[in-house]
């Protein structure tokens, strides 16, 4: 979340000075809204993320970052704010499905907030299924990241790789990390090292090599 809960206009306020206090301004930072934001609101404080012309999806703020060694795919799986579960729809499923066949040449990264939640049961990806019916048969796909549980973990579906990032700000619990992730592409993989807030954190410090599915 870029927000703690209800994404007001001062949240977002807050979170601009915060990037503008980056040491490097060079640095581009990319955002994937969550449960606790408010998309109006978020796009009225960063100006520069409205996409120019009509949206690529109705209501929903996505975006494709190309790197020389993956193509991100940022999607917006919030649904309504201050509401647990998450939805992609399937326009944005569409829009998915059309943007990866049309870069089926160099692995792809899909990142939303959301957890993966096969089924429907719980708090996360409601149309989960749906998801991994576009990703998975598209070998390119090689990762679904996400946040949302607070948890740092990785994991598999298949021979996908799912990667939960930590949480930099509230934890569930004191033993979990709070801190970020640092990923290293190469053409076949990834290097993800662990950055805690502070150096006694778990797996500060760790790093985590996966390598990718083949296409």
């Amino acid at each position: 979340d870029c927000a703690a809960l209800e994404g007001h206009a001062g949240d977002y306020a807050v979170l601009a000075d915060v990037i503008q206090s980056l040491p490097h301004d060079d640095i581009p930072v990319h955002f994937a809204l969550g449960n606790h934001d408010h998309r109006e609101n978020f796009l009225a404080a960063f100006a520069n993320a409205k996409p120019k012309g009509e949206t690529a999806v109705a209501n929903k703020y996505v975006s494709i970052l190309e790197t020389p060694h993956a193509n991100w795919f940022l999607l917006d799986s919030l649904d309504r704010t201050n509401h647990t579960p998450g939805l992609l729809g399937e326009a944005q499923l569409k829009w998915l499905a059309t943007a990866l066949d049309a870069r089926p040449d160099k692995p792809a990264l899909v990142v939303m907030h959301h957890t993966p939640d096969p089924g429907a049961k719980g708090s996360g990806l409601h149309d989960t299924e749906a998801l991994y019916e576009v990703i998975l048969p598209r070998k390119q796909v090689k990762a679904y990241v996400f946040g949302h549980s607070h948890t740092w973990r990785l994991g598999k579906v298949d021979d996908l790789h799912l990667i939960n990032l930590p949480a930099t700000a509230w934890l569930f619990g004191d033993y979990r990390l709070r801190g970020w992730i640092d990923a290293l592409l190469r053409p076949n993989g990834v290097a993800l090292t662990v950055r805690g807030l502070t150096p006694d954190v778990p797996h500060h410090g760790e790093t985590f090599d996966l390598t990718w599915r083949q296409s």
